[in-house]
């Protein structure tokens, strides 16, 4: 069975950062198949902050056309993503807010096989 490996993050989004200009955070895993992500909102957020994932120019979470934003306040959220990813993406991040807030996520993935490299072989020609 292959081992599943867990990258957590803790995003801390400063108070006043706009919806408009959101605090963007460059996560970066190996080439990877992402299975899960879960998303911990604490108390106190109470609906001034959002957070969302972007893979590749794609909404993943929430999964929509547009760019949106989780909001929530005390929630424990888990999203199967089941899809391969170059390893890099971006959490977005805002918090209209006059405190400061965190919010914790943690990425479950299984590092994608690496392909072999081609080898070069020699071929000498034949002397007779």
């Amino acid at each position: 069975m292959l081992q599943r490996y867990y990258s957590p993050w803790e995003i801390a989004t400063p108070a006043g950062t706009a919806i408009a200009s959101p605090k963007v955070t460059n996560v970066t895993l190996p080439p990877a198949h992402i299975y899960t992500v879960q998303v911990r909102i604490p108390p106190g957020h109470a609906g001034f902050t959002g957070i969302a994932m972007i893979v590749a120019g794609a909404v993943v979470i929430p999964w929509t056309q547009t760019l949106d934003y989780i909001v929530g306040n005390d929630d424990d959220l888990y999203f199967d993503i089941g899809m391969d990813t170059g390893g890099a993406f971006v959490l977005q991040t805002y918090n209209t807010d006059v405190l400061d807030h965190t919010h914790y996520v943690r990425i479950a993935y299984q590092p994608l096989p690496v392909a072999p490299q081609p080898t070069t072989v020699a071929v000498l020609p034949i002397v007779q």
